[in-house]
């Protein structure tokens, strides 16, 4: 785990004067290169870190926030996936300050080092300072072996008291959506199991991108969550490879819904099934209209496979969101639309299919599109996940937790409520999975649809 170092050493104030305490952290793991390079962050007591790193000739990288390298004091660690950080803070005036030569190891002193005054200087002075060389080499490795044990000690710690401040569940959709909804009830659950104020931060934008591009890129210590559907972590990064993420991005720690999409018609339409539509697109090809809440959506995704599998060509028309898809069935403006069970439900409109595996249990009355003869059952799941690299004692805790709060009561209830399957929670493994198909099978749905960049 990335050890946060805010609020642990001091640097030096606007005017340059050198406050109380020192930092070193040195970060060594994936993303820097085969020669492992160092990542350090340091303020000096005596000497900047930046005229300390011109002086030694060490090609160290210094990375910000974003991952671009730039000159201190604006670093940071904490976006660094798996990196071992050793951390050492000490107290300036140190009278035995070590030296490291500059050809084995990196040098940055750690304090005001004490002068050796000339009238000491004697002719054996080439063989002390060998000797001082040798002895200061084995003490900074003896150091750095420590360092590491305390911060392997203070890894496990910090789990086990994790969490110890807020958490933040980024949702990346507006507020009342049902998404949104959901994740809400969850944070509320995980509150209670955690001891934690769990709080939902809404970043919506680009159909979803904004928000999960910005836990993708978050520290994975547990403290920054998303909450979302599969869509934004597998179709998104699929139709755009410039997005900067991908499903791999993302430990996921618990699938809690699933949402299924549906068929509608008017209430005195003459379709009365999915096979009514199929013969209709028959014989009239390309001429039966249905409505759906936009491209590459999953409700036109489910459209596209269901007519790749019945082989028939229906002309698809994009609209803002399922209200404005149902406004229009019910006007006669579109024969059809695709969108989701809980928007369909009371709606008033007749509902000819279900795309999923089996009927939900709101809606028994329901035929699924697979019963009818379409073995077609496509569905946009969701849940809770952390950025990559999350440690495993922290997924962990938060695994359990979310199982907990998914199957409580209180989100049991709303789950229902919105039309979710009995089958709406799954653990961090199986929702892995999911997203491992997913991405397989909408790759191959875009590419019929071109969608692919």
């Amino acid at each position: 785990m990335i050890a946060d170092a805010a609020g642990m050493a001091e640097g030096r104030d606007r005017g340059g004067s050198v406050l109380q305490q020192t930092a070193l952290e040195v970060g060594i793991g994936p993303g820097l290169g085969d020669d492992a390079r160092a990542v350090v962050r340091a303020d000096l007591g005596l000497i900047g870190l930046d005229d300390e790193i011109e002086r030694l000739g060490v090609d160290v990288p210094l990375l910000g926030q974003d991952g671009l390298e730039r000159p201190h004091p604006q670093l940071h660690l904490a976006e660094l996936g798996a990196v071992v950080v050793v951390m050492i803070v000490v107290v300036p005036l140190i009278a035995h300050a070590t030296k490291f030569t500059r050809r084995r190891m990196l040098c940055l002193p750690l304090g005001p080092l004490v002068a050796r005054p000339a009238a000491m200087q004697y002719r054996g002075a080439k063989n002390e300072s060998a000797g001082r060389a040798r002895m200061g080499y084995r003490n900074g490795m003896f150091a750095i072996v420590a360092a590491l044990g305390g911060a392997a000690v203070a890894t496990s710690a910090g789990a086990q008291s994790y969490p110890d401040r807020p958490i933040e569940i980024t949702v990346p959709f507006s507020p009342g959506a049902v998404t949104d909804v959901l994740g809400r009830a969850l944070a509320e659950g995980l509150t209670q199991q955690l001891g934690q104020r769990v709080l939902v931060i809404n970043k919506a934008g680009a159909t979803g991108a904004i928000g999960t591009a910005a836990v993708a890129r978050a520290a994975p210590d547990g403290y920054s969550l998303l909450f979302t559907a599969a869509v934004s972590m597998t179709v998104l990064p699929i139709s755009n490879k410039q997005i900067g993420y991908d499903h791999k991005s993302f430990d996921p720690i618990c699938q809690t819904f699933k949402n299924e999409m549906v068929i509608v018609v008017k209430p005195d339409s003459a379709f009365r099934s999915v096979a009514d539509l199929v013969a209709a697109a028959k014989q009239k090809p390309g001429g039966i209209n249905y409505g759906h809440l936009g491209v590459a959506s999953i409700p036109h995704l489910a459209m596209i496979e269901f007519s790749q599998t019945a082989q028939v060509a229906f002309n698809a028309i994009p609209f803002k969101g399922d209200a404005d898809v149902m406004q229009q069935v019910l006007g006669g403006q579109v024969d059809f639309g695709a969108v989701v069970l809980s928007s369909a439900a009371g709606s008033g409109l007749r509902i000819l299919g279900l795309f999923a595996d089996q009927r939900n249990p709101s809606t028994p009355d329901t035929p699924t599109v697979k019963e009818q003869g379409f073995p077609v059952a496509p569905s946009s799941f969701g849940g809770l996940s952390a950025p990559a690299g999350l440690p495993a004692d922290v997924k962990r805790k938060l695994a359990d937790a979310c199982k907990a709060a998914a199957r409580g009561e209180m989100y049991a209830k709303l789950a229902r409520g919105v039309f979710q399957p009995n089958d709406y929670y799954a653990d961090g493994a199986s929702f892995a999975h999911s997203l491992d198909l997913d991405v397989a099978d909408k790759s191959k749905l875009l590419a019929t649809l071109g969608s692919l960049k």
